[in-house]
């Protein structure tokens, strides 16, 4: 067997092993693990400036930070803020963990958000699926007075959110701030 055909053996049995573990995590998560885009991340982060100073030292988390696109800008325009993530899915959270690795601020989790405390956060970040969002209302009695949630593309059922935003060109995307 010649070396391009071992190294092409090696590349496509990675390659199966990733996208076979992809598939058992999204069916897990119910959730794939696809970034979020940047226009949505954008209106995120002008959306929170509506309700919190940039200079604030405040405790965000992202509920399924994926690939640590959300942590990375949110960290970048709120540079006091202690930036958490948890993942589930293990390519994205590697990747993240390892991308935000000698930023002490940002710190990444493989653990399922519902099992976290996150009664210390000032804002929680989610893009999830509806049928999490239903279930996150539990969640929501456990956060301190005042917290905001951000939820993008998916409203949290029997709650009115302060404030909505629409972005995206073709593909639009509704993002809702809730206050606890």
């Amino acid at each position: 067997m010649a070396f391009h055909d071992l190294i092409s053996s090696i590349i496509i049995i990675l390659a199966l092993f990733i996208a076979v573990s992809v598939a058992i995590y999204t069916e897990k998560t119910k959730v794939p693990p696809v970034p979020t885009l940047p226009w949505v991340r954008d209106q995120a982060v002008k959306l929170l400036r509506a309700h919190y100073e940039t200079t604030a030292p405040i405790k965000i988390v992202d509920l399924g930070s994926g690939w640590g696109g959300v942590m990375a800008l949110f960290a970048k325009h709120y540079n006091r803020a202690q930036i958490d993530g948890y993942e589930l899915s293990p390519w994205p959270f590697y990747f993240s963990h390892i991308r935000f690795m000698n930023r002490k601020r940002l710190n990444v989790y493989r653990q399922d958000f519902f099992t976290a405390d996150l009664s210390g956060y000032d804002v929680l970040i989610c893009y999830t699926h509806p049928e999490l969002m239903a279930a996150f209302q539990q969640k929501i009695d456990t956060l301190k007075a005042g917290a905001l949630i951000i939820s993008c593309a998916f409203p949290i059922p029997n709650h009115t959110p302060i404030a909505t935003q629409i972005c995206g060109k073709g593909i639009e995307t509704e993002i809702y701030l809730y206050r606890v």
